[in-house]
């Protein structure tokens, strides 16, 4: 599929309305200051704000990552020593209240209704987690959300998201 985006055109034209949830966003990186700091500066244009930002420094090398942290001041700068993806996801869970936690990577720019998109699908009952569309940004000059060619498509995650739990339950109530 040559685009994408252009498949997804006119599946929802409105965001969802906002939900009542509190949501926290959290990055997992390893010495990777440049791409945190693209992926930083994008999360500054959710809308809405998320509850809380956090930022897990997985097994460092340099000081690097708590500096890029240091200039956003709403911004939670956690150090997890152990390497691993799973711990430094697991140590995230722990420095968080949030009803729902989005994890994202630090090479990502993200579309500025991502995280609204994503806490929607929380509002169906018996959802434990969703789950949505990640496209490359081949060029750097593409917006947030987009692909290079696609400026006028529907970006990837506000086309929907998906969702998959057992009825009833869920672990970010």
């Amino acid at each position: 599929m040559t685009r994408p985006l252009a498949a997804l055109r006119g599946c929802h034209r409105d965001a969802p309305p906002p939900s009542d949830l509190s949501a926290a966003v959290v990055v997992c990186t390893r010495d990777r200051p440049d791409h945190l700091e693209r992926c930083l500066r994008s999360l500054e244009g959710l809308d809405p704000t998320p509850t809380e930002v956090v930022v897990v420094d997985n097994a460092p090398t340099t000081g690097a990552t708590k500096a890029v942290v240091g200039s956003f001041p709403a911004v939670t700068y956690v150090k997890e020593p152990r390497p691993g993806l799973s711990v430094a996801r697991n140590t995230a869970l722990a420095h968080t209240a949030a009803d729902v936690v989005a994890f994202t990577d630090d090479d990502v720019t993200v579309h500025p209704r991502w995280l609204a998109r994503l806490v929607a699908g929380f509002d169906k009952p018996g959802i434990d987690a969703v789950t949505g569309l990640v496209l490359a940004n081949p060029e750097p000059s593409a917006r947030p959300g987009e692909r290079a060619g696609e400026s006028r498509g529907t970006p990837g995650f506000s086309g929907g998201c998906g969702g998959w739990g057992q009825s009833g339950t869920s672990r970010f109530k």
